[in-house]
């Protein structure tokens, strides 16, 4: 007898198709999307879970072709061996990761259902994987595939809650405030980058005002969007890290979205944000966040916001079976596909997703003022430019080799070869964020909505690739991770303005409440863009963020002093010295002792210090929480 091989192949694709159906729609169902590259991502989900098909059918159809022979029919290959065969990678890493009671008992039921089958195919009840098996199998696994990476985008809440009541006196204009998350001042063309990676913005930038000295107030998301949204400092509002030791707060890894496993406090419920002082003046407010870590709603940033989304990303915990498979076989060019990996993996959604949440929500929303909030996070780590911006600078797709933990541990310094790869790919991400950012405006200006519209463009941090021995951000308060960008157009504004002069990230509130007519509480400690007599010293903070020391900022022109709680405060003039190459603490000690004194200042005035806020965590949140065993006695 000679065994159909032809049928075999046929078996093998079917199963290798089913296979992947039922693993991508199982990763969609627990929050893993193929978002970039889909194409690529695919055929290495279909050849990884098609090795597993491969050795799982082989080896059924030798058992099945044995049976034949023992009952001297024609040996064929039996639909339960595709059927086993394609459901053996998932069961094997849902087994292997996840061990979860009621998955490990469904994959068990499941099993066993095609056991049976098998069964009875071997007793000649069922015939084998002919063209009808092999048609509907294919037809029903590429609609599966397709729907599991063409689902609609993640939008809790996306209409929002009605506000509160009508609208309080003359309205003010509206307010887009749009936050470019990890996006350094230094390189962004209106900042003097010689690089063309912002030219729309930077065009938009000719007809607003622009900030050319922002400092923001530490050099992380949370504490520095808190500062954003209420106007006081990181200490005030109590948004920051607490001890790492300690029994307080919640780490982003307590959370299961990243292995960050420094703990934080969220903001205070006694905290007055822009979004709540403007619904309760009538307007409609809203946030739409690709950062779903730190802005994530369990950190109590959603106050005031009748629809905030915070959708995440792909979790890499359910990363598809195949992709699984693939990434650990020693395969030439591995890299490209592992970059494709942690760039799919991301905890935060992409800018064109974050553009189409935006028109689905202002669609409509011409009667009523405005607060609309988004963050991008395309300039985030991993880098990862997509096709075709992968290509504008030379080592934008090269392979990115530095060693974060290293550096940032002083065990090594950054290679120019690794720091050229790093730099080319954060620009080239950059220059991606930036036509999406002008396709965004294309359409709200085509549809009017921009007329009588506050704009505001910030970061919330820099990023540092290697300058003072670091990578990344809350790792310092030098000036890559804590000079931003800040730029404002008002209603009518045509003509370009610059401001030279330090101002802080607590000072954007107070300007934007002044802007649309709302009252400034009085606990707000940043000031008024439109004054120069401070009430605060311009000073920013970082506290021990899995670390073992404090540091400060203090600013006073051209001078900025750099004191942390384990060595003595460093001296830099910016303006000789952008770099802060050069410490002249020992040659200018009444500089220092002036800033000391400044610094005094702002660690004893008077306002009340709110500390950290209840955590408020969702029902996903919680059982998330629960199953890793956060909270429990």
């Amino acid at each position: 007898m000679k065994f159909n091989l032809r049928e075999f192949y046929a078996a093998f694709a079917v199963a290798t198709l089913i296979a992947a159906a039922v693993d991508l729609c199982l990763s969609a169902t627990h929050g893993y999307y193929l978002r970039l590259d889909r194409v690529p991502l695919l055929a290495w989900e279909l050849f990884g879970v098609g090795l597993v098909c491969f050795v799982v059918m082989a080896g059924l159809a030798c058992v099945a072709f044995a049976l034949a022979r023992m009952r001297a029919r024609v040996p064929s290959v039996p639909g339960a061996v595709c059927l086993l065969s394609a459901w053996t990678p998932i069961a094997l890493i849902i087994a292997w990761r996840h061990r979860e009671p009621v998955l490990l008992a469904a994959t068990g039921v499941a099993a066993l259902g095609v056991l049976l089958i098998a069964a009875l195919e071997v007793r000649g009840k069922f015939r084998s994987v002919g063209p009808a098996f092999a048609m509907a199998g294919v037809i029903a696994s590429a609609g599966a595939i397709g729907a599991s990476i063409l689902l609609p985008l993640p939008g809790r809440d996306l209409v929002g809650a009605a506000p509160a009541g009508p609208v309080v006196g003359r309205p003010g204009p509206n307010l887009l405030f749009i936050v470019l998350d990890t996006l350094r001042a230094d390189h962004v063309g209106a900042y003097g980058y010689a690089r063309a990676t912002t030219p729309w913005l930077d065009e938009f930038a000719k007809g607003a005002t622009v900030y050319e000295r922002m400092e923001a107030s530490s050099s992380y998301t949370l504490p520095t969007h808190a500062t954003l949204f209420t106007g006081l400092f990181a200490e005030t509002h109590g948004a920051l890290e607490t001890l790492s030791t300690g029994d307080t707060g919640l780490s982003l890894s307590d959370l299961g979205l990243q292995a960050d496993v420094a703990k934080v406090s969220p903001l205070s419920d006694d905290a007055e944000t822009l979004a709540e002082l403007m619904a309760a003046r009538g307007y409609d407010t809203a946030a739409i966040c690709a950062n779903s870590a730190y802005l994530s709603r369990a950190f109590n940033l959603d106050q005031g916001f009748q629809t905030y989304v915070d959708a995440t990303g792909s979790r890499s915990a359910w990363r598809p079976a195949g992709l699984s498979l693939a990434i650990r076989l020693p395969l030439p060019q591995k890299w490209r596909v592992q970059r494709m990996l942690d760039s799919n993996d991301r905890y935060y959604l992409f800018a064109h997703e974050v553009n189409a949440l935006a028109y689905r929500w202002m669609r409509g929303r011409s009667e009523r003022p405005f607060f609309l909030f988004l963050n991008y996070m395309d300039v985030h780590a991993p880098y990862f430019p997509p096709p075709p911006y992968r290509d504008a600078f030379p080592e934008a797709y090269a392979r990115q080799t530095a060693d974060w933990n290293a550096i940032n541990r002083r065990e090594r310094t950054l290679a120019a070869e690794e720091k050229a790869a790093l730099v080319d790919a954060y620009d080239a991400s950059l220059v991606s964020l930036d036509t999406r950012l002008k396709e965004l405006f294309a359409k709200l200006n085509a549809a009017g909505m921009l007329d009588n519209t506050v704009v505001l463009f910030a970061s919330d941090h820099g990023e540092g690739f290697g300058e003072h021995g670091t990578l990344g951000h809350a790792m310092s308060l030098y000036e890559p991770e804590v000079h931003v960008p800040l730029i404002i157009r008002r209603p009518g504004q045509t003509a370009g303005e610059r401001v030279s002069r330090v101002v802080h990230m607590a000072d954007v509130a107070p300007t934007v409440m002044r802007e649309l007519g709302v009252p400034v509480p009085e606990a707000v400690e940043g000031t008024d863009l439109a004054s120069e007599q401070r009430k605060y010293p311009i000073v920013n903070s970082l506290g021990p963020y899995e670390r073992s020391y404090s540091e400060y900022g203090v600013y006073s022109e051209p001078w900025k002093l750099v004191w942390r709680s384990d060595a003595p405060p460093a001296l830099y003039d910016l303006r000789a010295d952008p770099a802060e190459s050069v410490d002249r603490a020992e040659d200018q000690p009444a500089i220092v002792a002036s800033l000391l004194a400044k610094l005094d200042e702002y660690r004893n005035r008077p306002s009340k210090k709110l500390g950290g806020g209840a955590m408020i965590l969702d029902e996903e949140t919680q059982e998330r929480l629960k199953a890793i065993g956060y909270g429990e006695k």
